[in-house]
C-alpha cells in the first residue's frame, strides 16, 4: 500500500503538468508595448496587470486542481489512520483558503483599480 500512493501521485503529477502550459489560457501577451520601446507608465501597469492576471487565472486553478487532488488521495488512502487523514484534509483545507486569498485580494485589488479609473482588461480572458 505505501508504494502505491507515490505511483499514483506521481502519475498525477505526470497527467497534469502539461495541462498548466500558458498555451491553452494566452489571453493577452504579458509585456505591452513594440519591442525595443522604453516602456511608459501606462504600458508597465498593463503589463503588471496582465503577469497578475496569467498568474491568477492561468497558473493558480491547475495547482489548486492538483493540491485537491493530492489532498483527497492522502484522504482516501489513509488506511484509517487518523494522523495521515488529518493530513489530506489540512492539504484539502489549505488549499480552499489559499484561493480564497489569491482571489479575494485580487477582488479587492480590481476594485480599487476600477474606482481610481485604471481597468485592467480583464474581460478578455
Amino acid at each position: 500500500m505505501k508504494k502505491i500512493i507515490p505511483i499514483i501521485l506521481l502519475s498525477l503529477v505526470l497527467f497534469l503538468i502539461p495541462g498548466t502550459s500558458l498555451g491553452w489560457c494566452s489571453h493577452t501577451p504579458i509585456v505591452e508595448g513594440d519591442a525595443g520601446d522604453i516602456l511608459g507608465f501606462e504600458e508597465l501597469f498593463g503589463t503588471i496587470s496582465n503577469a497578475i492576471n496569467t498568474i491568477i487565472f492561468c497558473l493558480v486553478p491547475p495547482i489548486a486542481v492538483l493540491m485537491l487532488i493530492i489532498g483527497g488521495m492522502i484522504f482516501l488512502f489513509s488506511g484509517g489512520s487518523p494522523e495521515i487523514a488529518s493530513k489530506g484534509k489540512k492539504v484539502i483545507f489549505a488549499t480552499i483558503i489559499g484561493m480564497v486569498l489569491v482571489y479575494g485580494s485580487w477582488l479587492i485589488i480590481n476594485t480599487i483599480m476600477e474606482a481610481i479609473d485604471y481597468a485592467s482588461d480583464w474581460t478578455s480572458l
